[in-house]
């Protein structure tokens, strides 16, 4: 997903850009509505004061409109896009609109495994490992997904083959082991951790201990 910040605060323009890049979301800010329209995001968050019913927003992109009491009460119709009056908390705006993270958490007083600090972001199918953003296609996601939701047991490659990649898939296909090549590319080597195993003649896993 692709997000854009047209703000006539600075500060909090540069805050939620930076909440929304720890989202796994790709987010840049803007100064005008204008410049804004030219990129045709999925999604825009604007200022009230910034925004006028004759704007040319992007067709087919969720819009959010934020601002103070006085400037929103301003605004005539904003068709279907979201409103939220400031103040506001930017974390909880984000769980409405971006989405909440599903999987992984950070601990601290326990012994700490691969996993931990990554979050996957299902309404943008990308990740984030402790902050940093990873960058997903819709295939390598869902078999990540996967990977986490049976961690501790082995996913066979027969199964990652029918969930992710479809029934109409040649069984003697090797894609699952490319994805599994592409998905330690892009964390066990980036990160220098050990997420995925292979297990001998049964598939992968991500182990619990």
């Amino acid at each position: 997903m692709t997000a854009v910040v047209v703000c006539a605060d600075a500060m909090f323009s540069r805050m939620l850009t930076l909440s929304l890049s720890s989202r796994g979301v790709d987010a840049f800010a803007y100064e005008n509505v204008g410049d804004a329209a030219s990129c045709k995001p999925d999604r825009i968050f604007i200022d009230a004061e910034l925004f006028c019913g004759a704007a040319k927003l992007p067709d087919g992109c969720d819009t959010v409109i934020f601002g103070s009491r006085d400037a929103l009460a301003s605004l005539e119709d904003v068709g279907d896009c979201s409103v939220y009056e400031r103040p506001f908390d930017v974390e909880e705006l984000l769980d409405t609109v971006v989405g909440k993270a599903t999987v992984g958490k950070d601990v601290s007083k326990t012994k700490k495994h691969a996993y931990d600090g990554l979050r996957l972001y299902s309404s943008t199918h990308s990740a984030t490992y402790r902050g940093e953003h990873i960058s997903l296609s819709k295939k390598e996601f869902a078999l990540l997904g996967l990977l986490l939701e049976n961690k501790g047991a082995v996913v066979s490659r027969d199964e990652a083959l029918k969930k992710v990649f479809g029934e109409d898939v040649d069984a003697k296909s090797n894609v699952v082991d490319v994805y599994i090549k592409y998905l330690r590319k892009k964390i066990d080597e980036r990160f220098g951790i050990k997420l995925i195993v292979s297990v001998r003649k049964k598939g992968y896993t991500v182990k619990t201990d």
